[in-house]
């Protein structure tokens, strides 16, 4: 039950939950003072500094119904005639996610990197992706073939070829290997060229600097407005005042479409919103290849609903962007209430929470801590830092290692300001 605070006929400062809990603010012994923290009450007991209850408010009403004008002198608090929730604990999010709470809602954040390695990267899907570069390019390279190093025999899949004539950038996925540079690097059809260095991580989302126009493109030309795989997607994301926002986009394969919009600033997430017949077993309905949004100008990748095929007999889409890049919307204060990570087993990861406020070119570390094959949970909702609105946030991982898996989920508790 959420929490209201009052005071009572006989003068006592209530805190109601399930049982209420009464102050008697009449004897000194027991008085209470208050802090006020942006929008957290916290109550302590004069007489030994005991914390006694920390709170954060929707709105308080006096006798009258109005809003209180001044909440640090607790003389008319009362229950609100009409059952308004005037104050709710942090760890309330049944009642927030139920809607009882209003200018409240909850964000929850999913993460992973599938290929963390030795540099600090983004805990973002797309970290599966590499580059590699070529020239003296004599054939075309088509997305979704398998891609061999002459050389070093090395295999990937061809997710999406920037073809700048002889030369481009492959954008590619599950190698096994290790490229060569100034090797000839084929495809399974007719794609040829010379490796131009070595393939290269993604490390980071290289987020706009003003509105954007973004476009989908597709691995698979069976992820298509009448394919078997993925059909549309959902957008869902910031535009540059801020602001939420969403659009439908019809596929076409390996054909980019670009999307209506020409703000687009932040991404927030993207999923599949329907699909032809293709199917897994565990995932039922799927897409059939890796899917990017990303800038129409520099290429540069917004988000990535990843394929996995590396198992024979388990091949599936994840339907779903799985990203820790996460911005406070316009008119909103965030509060993060839980962290959750998991890493590969036997594997040393260091992770790292940044932050960024609006204004700012660089990222802050605002938090860190190491796995070592294990889960980690941390409950910050008993003293939850605000966020302002329009703040940047993200998780970054490395390992001793190459290709650890690292898995972080975010809660986050919005509040209107």
């Amino acid at each position: 039950m959420a929490k209201r605070i009052y005071i009572n006929t006989n003068n006592y400062l209530v805190i109601a939950d399930d049982t209420d809990t009464s102050i008697d603010t009449r004897n000194s012994a027991n008085n209470v003072y208050v802090e006020i923290n942006g929008t957290l009450f916290v109550f302590y007991r004069k007489s030994d500094n005991q914390l006694l209850e920390s709170v954060y408010y929707a709105d308080v009403r006096n006798e009258a119904g109005g809003t209180y004008a001044n909440i640090t002198v607790f003389t008319d608090l009362v229950e609100s005639k009409t059952g308004t929730v005037d104050v709710v604990s942090l760890s309330s999010g049944l009642e927030i996610a139920s809607g009882n709470v209003p200018g409240s809602s909850i964000a929850q954040i999913g993460s992973r990197n599938p290929n963390v390695g030795g540099l600090f990267e983004d805990v973002w899907d797309a970290g599966a992706l590499i580059t590699l570069n070529y020239d003296a390019q004599t054939g075309n390279f088509t997305p979704g073939l398998v891609l061999t190093g002459g050389t070093s025999s090395a295999t990937a899949t061809i997710v999406t070829d920037k073809d700048d004539g002889t030369t481009g950038t492959l954008t590619i996925r599950n190698i096994t290997g290790t490229f060569q540079t100034n090797e000839t690097i084929t495809d399974s059809g007719s794609g040829s060229a010379t490796s131009d260095g070595v393939v290269a991580s993604i490390l980071a989302r290289v987020e706009p600097t003003a509105g954007q126009t973004w476009e989908v493109i597709c691995e698979s030309a069976n992820d298509t407005s009448a394919g078997t795989g993925a059909q549309t997607i959902l957008v869902a994301y910031l535009d540059d005042a801020f602001v939420a926002q969403t659009e439908i986009v019809s596929l076409n394969g390996q054909t980019a479409v670009t999307l209506v919009a020409t703000d687009a600033y932040r991404m927030r997430s993207i999923s599949v919103a329907s699909w032809g017949s293709a199917t897994n077993v565990v995932y039922g309905k799927t897409n059939l290849g890796t899917i990017i949004v990303r800038d129409s100008v520099t290429e540069n990748i917004m988000g990535a609903i990843t394929f996995e095929d590396s198992l024979a007999g388990d091949e599936h889409g994840f339907n779903n962007t799985q990203d820790s890049h996460y911005t406070i919307p316009a008119g909103k204060t965030g509060f993060p209430v839980l962290i959750t990570t998991n890493v590969t087993k036997n594997e040393d990861v260091v992770i790292r929470a940044l932050a960024r406020l609006d204004g700012v070119d660089g990222y802050s570390t605002v938090g860190e801590m190491s796995n070592y094959q294990n889960s980690f949970i941390e409950d910050l909702s008993m003293a939850p830092a605000g966020l302002p609105e329009k703040t940047d946030v993200k998780f970054i991982a490395k390992s001793d290692n190459d290709g650890v898996i690292v898995n972080i989920g975010l809660v986050v508790i919005l509040i209107d300001n």
